[in-house]
């Protein structure tokens, strides 16, 4: 995926306008139009880094998107990940470990789903708390 590319999938996957981004960048809106549209095929760090840090990403995550092909998607679920609060956060972490195991052992050895995803959240330092609205198992 080219630079262009990738900086047009954070922008869609955040709705922000061109004119938002020109906003938050600094970046004059002439030139954001020529990078995100790929008629700038090498734009100025220092522009890169502007706009990088509008969309929440540093030069590094960009890189490494480059090298990942990242999709669209991709870019969507991480804007939303980095939205979540630590228990948030540590939800999305158990289920993902959950689901990577499932994924990468035989259906023979995988826990039954109940057990993997209690152990899975204790481990991700989740701790239940009872909830005013409901009753307690017994």
């Amino acid at each position: 995926m080219m630079l262009h590319e990738l900086l047009t999938a954070r922008r869609n996957a955040m709705n922000m306008s061109i004119d938002e981004l020109t906003e938050r960048s600094g970046v004059k809106k002439g030139t954001l139009t020529k990078i995100i549209t790929g008629v700038t095929p090498s734009p100025s760090l220092e522009n890169v880094r502007s706009i990088a840090n509008a969309l929440g990403m540093t030069l590094d995550d960009l890189y490494e998107a480059k090298e990942k092909e990242f999709t669209p998607n991709d870019f969507d679920l991480l804007y939303k990940y980095n939205s979540l609060d630590a228990h948030g956060k540590a939800v999305v972490n158990a289920v993902l470990d959950l689901e990577y195991r499932r994924c990468a052992l035989s259906p023979e050895t995988v826990a039954p789903p109940e057990t993997s995803f209690s152990a899975a959240m204790e481990n991700e330092g989740y701790t239940p708390k009872a909830r005013p609205d409901h009753k307690q198992a017994e």
